[in-house]
């Protein structure tokens, strides 16, 4: 999540919250049935996503009720006017995995706060140890948090390489979400 200051002058500075829900999950076909499913996290645990920001930026994630099963709330302010929050999952070594012909992720989301832009991240981690990481994504600036639940699905088409050593080779893999 990306703010920027000149959007929001003059508004009362506030703590916003986003909830996102359980099974963000990872398909070759779809993520509402157990078959196709590579990849799904419920959220039970918020501690398995690792909180990073940019100086003057305040993010917490907690465990919450999500619209079913289990959600990790994410707090944020962005105290200064301007920065970045981040949650991030490593899969732990041997974890990663392959990368599905047509994937997609689908999740649910609902949140309060100002039109922000929301990037949702892949990275591929480049051998050996230490080589560098390489980054697609999708970057949706403006981006309306609903109030009420509301599914989000990413399919593979709306990826795009962002950086890295790769140099937008083909993702074999998923070493981080």
């Amino acid at each position: 999540m990306r703010h920027e200051a000149s959007r929001h002058r003059g508004e009362e500075r506030r703590l916003w919250t986003v909830v996102v829900v359980s099974s963000l999950c990872l398909a070759g076909g779809s993520c509402a049935y157990a078959d196709g499913v590579v990849w799904r996290d419920g959220f039970e645990d918020a501690s398995a996503w690792k909180v990073l920001t940019a100086d003057g930026v305040r993010l917490t994630a907690s465990a919450a009720d999500g619209a079913s099963g289990r959600a990790i709330r994410l707090d944020y302010d962005f105290a200064r006017g301007s920065g970045y929050g981040i949650i991030r999952r490593e899969l732990a070594p041997g974890a990663a995995f392959p990368v599905p012909e047509n994937y997609r992720f689908r999740w649910q989301m609902r949140g309060d706060g100002p039109r922000n832009t929301l990037e949702f991240k892949l990275v591929e981690k480049e051998p050996p140890p230490g080589a560098g990481e390489s980054v697609w994504w999708v970057n949706q600036r403006d981006f309306a948090f609903a109030k009420d639940w509301k599914e989000i699905v990413l399919p593979k088409r709306k990826f795009g390489f962002a950086w890295g050593p790769s140099g937008g080779a083909a993702m074999k893999r998923i070493d981080a979400i």
